[in-house]
C-alpha cells in the first residue's frame, strides 16, 4: 500500500479499495487499513477528510426527499458555472468512475451531481480539523435553506451537541448525525447512524424528526435513546421522558415517505417504554423497557411502604411514578389489602412482591402491565 503516500483526499475518495473499506468494512480490510495508518499517522486526517466525503456521497435513496434532490441539482449546478477549470475538465473522468462505483446505491446521474457538489465544496471549503474532543465536523453542502452539518463522534466518551433550538445530543462511541444549520422554520430534522440521547426542547410548532435506515421518530419535546448502528440486527427506541411516535419506514417510495408517515399515526411510545424493530423480520414489537425508572419528582409518588393498603391505590401509585398504564380487574382486586416495604425494589420485584400477595400474576403486553388474578380469598 506504499503508493498510498503519495495521495491525496481526493485521490482516496476516487479509490476503489478505499471506498469499499469505508463504505463495506471487513475485517480483513479494516485491519490492513488501520495498521497502514499506524505507520503513516501524518496522513491521518488526510483519510479522514475522505471517509467524510465518501460517507456524504453515500446517502442511500430512502434519506433523500424530493425537495432535498431539486436542492442538491439546482445548487451544484450554480456551484459548478463558477467552479475552476480544472474541475471542469475532470468531468469525464469522474463519470467514468461513477460507472464502475460500487456500494452507494443513489441512481447514477444524482449520484454526479452530489459527488460534483461535494468536490467543488472540497475544493473551496476551509479544512475541519479533528478537534481536540476527537470529535469530527464536517460542513456539507448546501441543502435547502441553510448547511448540512454532519458531526460524529471518535472518542470512547459521549459527545455533547447543543442544537441551536436548545436542544441537546448525547452522541454515544462511533455514531453520526447530520441536520440542516439552522433548522426549518416549522420543522427539525436529524439522520442518525449509531447510538444517541436526545434532550429535545418542546416546541410544538416545530416537530422534532430523528431519521435512521427503517424507523422514523416523531417528537414534540421528550427525551430519548434511539439505538441503530448499520452492523445491528435490531433498531431501538427507548422514551425517558414525554412521547414519541415511532414509524417503520417500510414500504414507502422515497419521494412520498415524508408525506406518508406525517398523515399516519405511528406507534405512540410513553415513558419507560420501548420500540424493538426486528431488520430481518421487518417488525416492531413494543414493550417496557429493561429496568424502568421512576420518572416524577412528586415526593408522595416515591414512597412505596404499605399497611393494609388497598392493591388498587398501590396500582396507581406506581402508575403514576413510573408512568406506566397497570391494567387489573378492579371489581375482583379493589378491596385486596396489601402491607409491605417495596422501597429500594425495581418495578419488577415490586410486581413480584405484590403479586404473591394477592395470589395474582403479571405479564407485559404492547408496553403494558397486565394482572391477571381471581381476586383475594374471603
Amino acid at each position: 500500500m506504499d503508493h498510498y503516500k503519495t495521495y491525496s483526499s481526493e485521490d482516496f475518495v476516487w479509490d476503489k479499495y478505499f471506498r469499499q473499506w469505508v463504505l463495506k468494512p471487513t475485517r480483513e480490510s479494516d485491519e490492513e487499513w488501520n495498521n497502514w495508518l499506524a505507520k503513516n499517522q501524518d496522513l491521518r486526517l488526510r483519510v479522514q477528510q475522505a471517509r467524510e466525503i465518501v460517507n456524504a456521497l453515500s446517502v442511500s435513496e430512502h434519506s433523500l426527499t424530493k425537495l432535498e434532490i431539486d436542492g442538491i441539482i439546482q445548487q451544484t449546478m450554480s456551484r459548478l458555472s463558477a467552479s475552476s477549470p480544472k474541475l471542469q475538465r475532470r468531468n469525464s473522468s469522474i463519470r467514468r468512475s461513477i460507472v464502475y462505483s460500487t456500494g452507494i446505491r443513489v441512481p447514477a446521474i444524482l449520484f454526479a451531481f452530489i459527488v460534483l457538489g461535494g468536490l467543488v465544496w472540497f475544493f473551496t471549503a476551509p479544512v475541519n480539523p479533528q478537534k481536540t474532543d476527537g470529535s469530527v465536523q464536517t460542513n456539507l453542502p448546501l441543502f435547502q435553506e441553510g448547511r448540512l452539518v454532519e458531526k460524529s463522534n471518535f472518542t470512547e466518551k459521549p459527545l455533547v451537541i447543543n442544537l441551536e433550538d436548545g436542544s441537546k445530543i448525547h452522541l454515544q462511541k462511533g455514531s453520526r448525525i447530520r441536520y440542516p444549520e439552522p433548522f426549518a422554520k416549522n420543522l427539525r430534522e436529524i439522520h442518525l447512524q449509531g447510538e444517541a440521547f436526545f434532550e429535545v426542547a418542546k416546541n410544538p410548532e416545530r416537530p422534532f424528526w430523528v431519521y435512521t435506515q427503517e424507523l422514523v421518530t416523531k417528537v414534540l419535546g421528550t427525551s430519548f435513546w434511539i439505538r441503530a448502528y448499520d452492523e445491528s440486527k435490531e433498531i431501538v427506541v427507548k422514551v425517558k421522558t414525554g412521547r414519541v411516535s415511532v414509524f417503520s419506514m417500510e414500504g414507502n417510495k422515497p419521494q412520498k415517505k415524508r408525506t406518508n408517515i406525517r398523515e399516519r399515526q405511528g406507534v405512540i411510545l410513553t415513558p419507560n417504554q420501548q420500540i424493538v424493530f426486528s431488520r430481518s423480520e421487518i417488525r416492531m414489537v413494543k414493550s417496557l423497557v429493561k429496568e424502568p425508572t421512576i420518572i416524577t419528582s412528586n415526593p408522595v409518588f416515591q414512597q412505596f411502604e404499605f399497611e393494609d393498603r388497598p392493591v388498587s391505590e398501590v396500582f396507581f401509585l406506581l402508575k403514576k411514578a413510573y408512568g406506566v398504564d397497570i391494567i387489573y380487574n378492579e371489581d375482583l382486586m379493589f378491596s385486596c389489602p396489601l402491607t409491605a416495604n417495596l422501597n429500594g425494589l425495581s418495578l419488577y420485584q415490586k410486581l413480584d412482591v405484590i403479586c404473591k400477595a394477592v395470589e395474582s400474576e403479571y405479564e407485559i403486553i404492547d408496553g403494558q402491565i397486565v394482572i391477571h388474578g381471581t381476586g383475594c380469598k374471603s
